[in-house]
């Protein structure tokens, strides 16, 4: 699931750390990418050119692999034919990294994790711990995520401030569960009809999310009374350093979380988050 939406990117590290190994030889569902060549070439150039990443589709379908790797949400919402997707494939070894970022999993991954894979990895020992609590059979290990900051720390050095307002950031997905509409009431409440303060909101989510209506609806009404940005786009890497340079504080919508990669990144670069 390579992409440069919080999900992908952790990703994107993940494959940055198997590489560490040049011995280990990759394979990406082709099918499953994001962007598909533009973000595997931005990040793994030389490891293209040398074969050390290679798309599934080069091999026949049923390779059997010593590790399949199924790094991904298990799907936001169920019965969208992963176990299918999870069951074609042959492995000695299968192991999901589910990434999630608070106090209660989604509940229909705990049967999809049970049924189809011998090891559970997670980015806390409190995911882990969670999901066991809540029906995990098989081991559940903590495996730190890391991220990519080498182009982030570039920001602490070359810092332009780009425009004469103070802004709040926040950069997301899985909107449903942080609750933008409320993030915009609260920032209205605090600094409407000031013009010297705005807050820039990035989300990944899709027109075909439950939560996107109270989300347009949220920021047509709030716009209205303080400076609210909110861009719903696909961005590149570049962009994405971009709007990070143009952020003073860094809000991140949640209290109670187990992992998240945006709050770590803005500590990485040194902006304050709230």
């Amino acid at each position: 699931h390579c992409s440069l939406d919080p999900l992908g990117r952790h990703i994107i590290s993940f494959l940055k750390c198997l590489l560490h190994n040049k011995n280990n030889e990759i394979y990406i569902e082709k099918s499953y990418l994001l962007n598909d060549h533009e973000t595997l070439e931005e990040f793994f150039k030389d490891e293209l050119e040398k074969k050390n990443i290679k798309f599934d589709t080069d091999i026949p379908y049923n390779t059997r692999f010593d590790f399949i790797i199924f790094t991904d949400s298990l799907s936001i919402f169920p019965g969208l034919g992963w176990e299918h997707r999870l069951t074609q494939r042959k492995a000695n070894i299968k192991i999901c990294y589910p990434v999630f970022d608070g106090s209660v999993p989604p509940l229909h991954w705990i049967s999809t994790i049970n049924k189809n894979f011998d090891i559970c990895l997670c980015p806390s020992d409190y995911c882990a711990h969670n999901l066991k609590r809540y029906g995990v059979r098989i081991d559940c290990f903590c495996l730190e995520c890391g991220i990519l900051i080498d182009d982030y720390l570039k920001i602490t050095k070359e810092k332009i401030k780009k425009n004469d307002k103070f802004r709040f950031g926040s950069i997301g997905a899985s909107d449903f569960r942080k609750n933008l509409p409320l993030l915009m009431e609260s920032f209205s409440d605090a600094f409407k009809k000031n013009d010297n303060v705005e807050l820039f909101i990035h989300s990944s989510y899709g027109k075909d999310l439950t939560c996107s209506n109270e989300i347009e609806l949220a920021y047509k009404r709030y716009r209205k009374k303080c400076n609210i940005i909110l861009q719903t786009k696909k961005i590149s890497h570049k962009e994405m350093i971009d709007l990070w340079s143009s952020f003073d504080a860094y809000i991140s919508p949640q209290t109670t979380t187990g992992y998240f990669t945006t709050p770590l990144e803005a500590c990485a670069v040194g902006i304050p988050t709230i």
